[in-house]
């Protein structure tokens, strides 16, 4: 039986080295790298397994599994895997292909806030669907969240807790004006910024669906 030729080992080899070293700028051959390597292999076995993470302090090798079932058969209809490093959002396109591909379509989506920014949420709301996620939680330390403010994405308006309205765009950072944050009697609470700003609160693409 041949052995398989060297090529493929020595590429793998070539790519761990090119990740993790780089040329020291002052002089003295190879140093390890700062940073992480974009892509970067962490396996030598596995050419596709990558870094991923369950929170900002955990961590996991491998990847990411996702499944679609019926609500009300409990039946798996779709299925996909991707590298631990990619979002969420890049499996719902393939797992709606799967199951339309069956002839079937999606009147309710129950999904993970890490898909929600994909394309295919659109395509259900656009077919008159319903998607059903639970919101983000904004957090602000001890100063106001943008819970605290009112959102009226009919108007495209912000309210703050002062009462102060300002307009939105969606994909947009709103910034109340710094005369009105500099006098205000919450401004301790709403925000740390210098007094020549004022509070300001990001508005997303899909806020609608924030």
């Amino acid at each position: 039986m041949k052995r398989p030729p060297l090529g493929e080992h020595l590429a793998t080899l070539h790519k761990v080295i090119e990740q993790d070293l780089a040329p020291d700028p002052k002089g003295g051959g190879m140093k390890i790298r700062e940073g992480v390597a974009e892509d970067r292999r962490v396996s030598i076995e596995d050419g596709e397994m990558r870094h991923g993470r369950k929170s900002k302090s955990q961590r996991f090798n491998g990847f990411k599994r996702h499944i679609a079932s019926d609500l009300d058969s409990g039946a798996i209809v779709a299925c996909h895997v991707t590298p631990a490093y990619r979002p969420e959002e890049e499996a719902l396109p393939p797992l709606k292909a799967d199951i339309e591909a069956q002839g079937l379509s999606v009147a309710e989506l129950f999904i993970d806030r890490g898909y929600i920014a994909s394309p295919a949420v659109d395509d259900v709301i656009g077919f008159g669907g319903n998607v059903v996620c639970r919101p983000w939680v904004a957090r602000n330390g001890k100063l106001f969240a943008k819970g605290a403010f009112r959102i009226d994405l009919r108007a495209k308006t912000i309210t703050c807790p002062a009462e102060q309205t300002e307009s939105l765009r969606l994909g947009g950072t709103v910034e109340f004006p710094a005369d009105k944050c500099a006098t205000c009697h919450l401004r301790e609470r709403c925000t740390d910024a210098d007094i020549e700003h004022g509070r300001t609160v990001s508005i997303s693409e899909n806020e609608p669906l924030q």
